[in-house]
């Protein structure tokens, strides 16, 4: 098979990428007046650190950009978290001071404690308490944070779907996302009845075509284990809808998200009220490669080029059997010189094996006519073609031929 939409779309990303991530600020906010450059600097630096320090931009962006090539829709995910963050410490022979200065830090809670004597201590004068004499303590602390951040992931683009009249992510009066990988701590830990939660079924997870292609080191292949030894981690089906509706019945529609689990579409209830939340935006960014106006889905690079992909495999793969039957010609003989053994020579296909006639000149090879001068300018002419469509050449493929070349031992320390 012919690897030309791979290798359009591996052409393609380096000089994406270079766009959007090569240089220090992947977002710039402009001034509007001179009061605002102060400003439009901080939040510039503040976005950037935002996407590619406290997340990883570089992947974000990499992953909707060839989504976008492949599968003609790229999209990702942004949303605010709010989460508590717990960290254990363990501190050993703290004296008295060091452990008050320990347990003054804010949302400390104690979860092992023991003393001891100082060995490095004075001796005790008569007429003192035991409770004086200083001591050593080992403890084990839980330090829990309230944690707030701006986060944002890549979807899968079987993950997501939406309104089919939808023109943008912005206006779509319906669309949803399916997180593959959702456990059921994860569910717990959202904050969603732990009962319901534990009652859904354990995801089959059924493969897409999109996933399986994806999977090039059989992540998908069954493992085996036993989810009864940790129900914890056992995968949940759920869906996030982004729906506008009059739920309140006012006659004011309004956009809000339901979280439902399992096969049936179970609404999920969080301190015993349904998951139904209504909140200001649907939280995706979408792009297209190339647009077709008033749809949401465009092209992908990927048709494009299909189609040319197909043609150049049946010229290859013509080119081939003709090759290989170059090589294992079909032989013609006279029966009036084939003799008791000559088929089972000719049956026997080894290198330099003889063939036994009753007489010289009885046996003559077909010869296999050479179709390459014909199918190689062909090829070459799809890959004109797919060039012309796309804008990737071979000449701005690659690094630079100059780039490493004609460098002096100074220019190469700096």
């Amino acid at each position: 098979v012919s690897t030309d939409v791979a290798d359009t779309i591996e052409g393609l990303m380096p000089q994406l990428i270079e766009i959007f991530a090569g240089s220090d600020d992947v977002v710039q906010f402009e001034p509007v007046a001179e009061d605002d450059i102060d400003k439009a600097e901080q939040e510039t630096d503040y976005i950037n650190h935002v996407f590619m320090q406290q997340n990883p931009g570089f992947i974000v962006l990499y992953s909707m950009i060839k989504d976008a090539l492949l599968s003609k829709v790229g999209v990702c995910k942004v949303w605010w978290e709010k989460k508590e963050k717990e960290e254990r410490e363990t501190y050993y022979d703290q004296p008295d001071e060091a452990l008050a200065l320990i347990l003054s830090k804010p949302g400390v809670e104690v979860v092992e404690h023991s003393e001891k004597d100082d060995p490095n201590a004075p001796p005790m004068q008569e007429g003192m308490e035991d409770q004086s004499r200083p001591k050593l303590h080992d403890v084990t602390i839980v330090c829990k944070t309230e944690y707030e951040c701006a986060r944002i992931e890549p979807v899968p683009p079987e993950e997501f779907g939406i309104s089919r009249r939808a023109k943008c992510v912005k206006d779509a009066t319906y669309c949803f996302h399916e997180p593959a990988g959702t456990t059921e701590a994860d569910l717990i830990e959202q904050g969603f009845d732990p009962a319901q939660v534990r009652a859904l079924p354990t995801y089959e997870g059924m493969g897409s075509e999109e996933s399986d292609s994806r999977d090039t080191v059989d992540e998908g292949t069954e493992s085996g284990g036993d989810e009864s030894l940790n129900t914890s981690l056992r995968p949940i089906r759920v869906t996030e809808h982004y729906i506008r509706m009059d739920y309140e019945d006012d006659d004011k529609p309004s956009l809000y998200r339901v979280t439902t689990g399992g096969e049936t579409g179970e609404i999920l209830k969080r301190d015993d009220e349904p998951a139904v939340e209504r909140i200001d935006m649907i939280p995706f960014a979408a792009m297209t490669p190339i647009i077709v106006t008033h749809r949401f889905t465009g092209r992908s690079i990927a048709d494009l080029v299909m189609d040319i992909q197909r043609i150049k495999t049946a010229l290859l793969r013509a080119l081939l059997d003709n090759a290989y039957l170059s090589n294992l010609p079909r032989p013609e003989i006279d029966a009036s010189h084939a003799g008791d053994t000559t088929l089972d020579d000719l049956l026997v296909w080894r290198p330099g094996a003889p063939i036994r006639t009753k007489s010289p000149g009885g046996l003559v090879w077909q010869q296999v006519p050479n179709i390459s001068g014909n199918v190689l300018p062909a090829i070459e002419y799809q890959d004109m073609t797919r060039e012309w469509r796309t804008g990737v050449t071979r000449q701005g493929q690659g690094i630079d031929a100059e780039a490493l070349s004609n460098q002096s031992a100074t220019a190469v320390q700096k």
